[in-house]
């Protein structure tokens, strides 16, 4: 995902869940939770998104090294999420220009005798398909090869993500993959109504966004 698709993700789960709560981060050297409002607001690659369980919301407990850690409620999530990757942009071997948006992730567990939790993350994932999908051309644009189609329950990208790879002939997401033909910008999506554009990368950096 890129920051508009994140933007557009948060959207969904606060319609789905309107007391979802985000922490960006995983250990802070200060005291105090670091809360954001949003999935793009984030400064760190990970995020932690969570339901509070009644009025109790996670607290801060010592770690070592004088960094602090948090004991999450039962129903959350963690989001590994992508970046901007600029690694060895001058090499002539690369398939594709640089940079490419790399793979993220999002994760979660709960109990199999726990109905409640089951039900989270199932939503949780089924709520991901209003913004992305899983359908790709797996190619080498530089020779101008199609080595086929990838359509992978474990691999989806974000609208946005696609349409930025789509904005240039040699553009690709994950090092592997560029929108599929059937694919276009939806652009009646609600979600995505009045985020615009932004988020790009401007240069060779680690600044980052979720594919």
């Amino acid at each position: 995902m890129t920051r508009v698709d994140e933007a557009a993700f948060t959207r969904v789960l606060k319609a789905a869940f309107p007391d979802i709560r985000f922490i960006d981060g995983q250990r802070w050297w200060k005291p105090g939770i670091p809360w954001i409002d949003s999935i793009d607001q984030r400064k760190d690659t990970l995020v932690y998104g969570f339901l509070p369980e009644g009025d109790e919301l996670p607290k801060k407990e010592k770690w070592f090294r004088n960094s602090y850690t948090i004991a999450l409620p039962r129903r959350n999530f963690q989001f590994d999420r992508s970046v901007w990757d600029w690694t060895r942009p001058n090499n002539a071997n690369w398939a594709w220009d640089p940079p490419t948006l790399t793979t993220g992730r999002i994760t979660s567990t709960y109990r199999r005798d726990d109905a409640e939790d089951k039900y989270f993350i199932n939503r949780l994932f089924r709520l991901l398909r209003k913004v992305t999908v899983n359908a790709f051309l797996i190619e080498n644009p530089h020779r101008g090869i199609v080595l086929g189609e990838k359509r992978d329950s474990d691999f989806w990208a974000g609208h946005d993500a696609l349409r930025w790879c789509g904005e240039a002939p040699a553009r690709m997401l994950g090092g592997f993959g560029r929108p599929h033909p059937d694919w276009s910008f939806p652009e009646d999506n609600p979600y995505y109504q009045s985020l615009g554009v932004f988020g790009r990368p401007t240069g060779r950096q680690t600044e980052g966004a979720k594919a």
